[in-house]
């Protein structure tokens, strides 16, 4: 497997996890759909945890 190193700086919108948490809310609640599927969630809590181990050990740590 080749993996490529690229870094760069990305400059991120302002985000906001009080409307996603209303959202859950809204979904438990009133049984509203929830724009977020759960493949993505679970894509994003990966590439966390990911990061995390990956600076931890200070190397590159491919997603599979």
């Amino acid at each position: 497997m080749t993996i490529a190193i690229i870094r760069e700086k990305v400059k991120s919108s302002q985000g906001s996890y009080l409307g996603y948490y209303d959202a859950v809310y809204q979904s438990i609640v009133n049984n509203q759909p929830i724009a977020v599927t759960v493949k993505n969630r679970i894509n994003v809590m990966q590439i966390i945890e990911t990061a995390i181990k990956s600076s931890d050990k200070q190397k590159v740590i491919a997603l599979l």
